[in-house]
């Protein structure tokens, strides 16, 4: 397989009309709900573009899994950081949001996720990381793997199986797409308290942390991580 394959990033654009009716919808509700009056619409800041994790801006941070775009500094924090991202990577599509923050590409920008009758396969890349350089880098691995008929880690090639048939199929189609990489912190309490956020059911992790529990709230030396997905997006006013 002579082609090199590239995963074509693109960032989220907000549709100002879809914007103008969330807020008029949000107005009505705080009018029944009286409880919500000084809560703001947060719309606009749903997609962040990704801040790149370094020991400078995330050792004294507060991240936060439900509103991820209200996560700031914080001197009460002092994380771990596990791994820096690679400042030298392009960070284009790339956004830090809540773990819905799919279902907001249809409600809130100018592209949409297909539909499952569009998607030319079962497309469903996620997992578990410390940074996005992380994702980026195994997702290149994912072709790469595949490519070469390089089965070593079977996952990864039958990741970058599923990343090439998709890509070509939409090629075939001659249809305009993208992908956006969404990522979301979830954070370790350290509360001594059993439950929370398990590792098995959201990917591979991989990241550096060596996992020694099924919960992350009982692991040591590790403050937080990323989920994340990467989703095929195509223009909002194509034809469904």
């Amino acid at each position: 397989m002579s082609k090199q394959y590239k995963i074509p990033y693109i960032n989220l654009e907000y549709n100002q009309e879809k914007l103008k009716e969330r807020d008029v919808r949000w107005t009505e509700i705080k009018k029944e709900r009286p409880d919500l009056k000084k809560i703001p619409n947060d719309d606009t800041l749903r997609f962040q573009p990704w801040v790149p994790i370094s020991k400078e801006t995330h050792t004294n941070f507060r991240f936060l899994t439900n509103c991820p775009w209200y996560s700031r500094s914080d001197d009460k924090f002092n994380n771990i950081i596990l791994e820096e991202d690679d400042q030298s990577i392009d960070f284009t599509g790339v956004y830090m949001t809540h773990l819905n923050g799919d279902h907001d590409i249809d409600n809130l920008t100018n592209h949409r996720k297909l539909k499952p009758h569009e998607e030319p396969n079962d497309l469903f890349i996620c997992g578990v990381s410390d940074n996005a350089t992380q994702v980026k880098k195994y997702i290149d691995e994912c072709i790469h793997a595949y490519q070469h008929d390089d089965e070593t880690d079977i996952d990864k090639y039958f990741d970058g199986e599923e990343l090439v048939q998709f890509m070509n199929a939409m090629k075939e189609q001659n249809r305009e797409y993208g992908f956006v990489l969404l990522l979301t912190p979830i954070v370790n309490e350290h509360n001594g308290e059993w439950g929370g956020w398990r590792w098995h059911k959201w990917g591979e992790y991989i990241g550096h942390h060596r996992i020694k529990h099924e919960y992350l709230n009982d692991e040591k030396g590790i403050d937080f991580v990323f989920t994340w997905e990467l989703i095929p997006v195509v223009k909002d006013n194509e034809v469904k």
